[in-house]
C-alpha cells in the first residue's frame, strides 16, 4: 500500500521518480547527516505557546520532513516509528 500524499507530480510514476531522486541525493558522502538533521525536524515539538506564527513555520518544516522521510523509505507499510533509516 502507497501512502496518500500531496506532491506536486500528477501520478504514481512521477512520484516514484521524485522518490528516486530524494533517495540519490540523500545517498552521497553527506546524506546520513542530512538524513539526522531530518529526522530531528520531523520530531519536535511545534507548538510555541501565544505564537501562531512560529507555530505555523515549525509545523511547515516537520511536514517537509516528514514528507522526504516517508518517500525516500523503500517500504511505507512500516510505521514511520519502527523505519530504519539506511
Amino acid at each position: 500500500m502507497r501512502l496518500k500524499r500531496e506532491t506536486p507530480v500528477a501520478n504514481e510514476k512521477e512520484t516514484d521518480k521524485l522518490a528516486d531522486a530524494w533517495r540519490t541525493a540523500l545517498s552521497g558522502p553527506h546524506g546520513d547527516r542530512i538524513i539526522t538533521d531530518l529526522s530531528f525536524y520531523a520530531k519536535r515539538q511545534v507548538h510555541v505557546p501565544n505564537d501562531p506564527y512560529s507555530t505555523a513555520f515549525n509545523d511547515g518544516l516537520r511536514t517537509m520532513a516528514t514528507n522526504i522521510l516517508t518517500m525516500i523509505e523503500e517500504d511505507n507499510d512500516v510505521p514511520h516509528e519502527t523505519k530504519v533509516l539506511r
